[in-house]
């Protein structure tokens, strides 16, 4: 069993986030589904970025805080 939507909480505006280290592992390792990061103001590598959990669509199977 795999989670189809991950969301990662916790990117911020540091130079490098624990977030950005996370989803870059991530997609690293070949996952297709879903990634959504939560709090940041920008994204990483094309993952859609959410001001909090309430506006993403549909659901999250799996959340990492870092």
């Amino acid at each position: 069993m795999f989670p189809k939507s991950i969301a990662v909480f916790g990117e911020g505006d540091k130079e490098a986030p624990l977030a950005d280290i996370v989803i870059n592992n991530i997609l690293s390792a070949g996952y297709k589904g879903n990634i959504c990061s939560v709090g940041s103001k920008t994204g990483i590598k094309g993952v859609t970025v959410y001001s909090d959990l309430e506006s993403i669509d549909g659901t999250i199977d799996l959340g990492i805080l870092s």
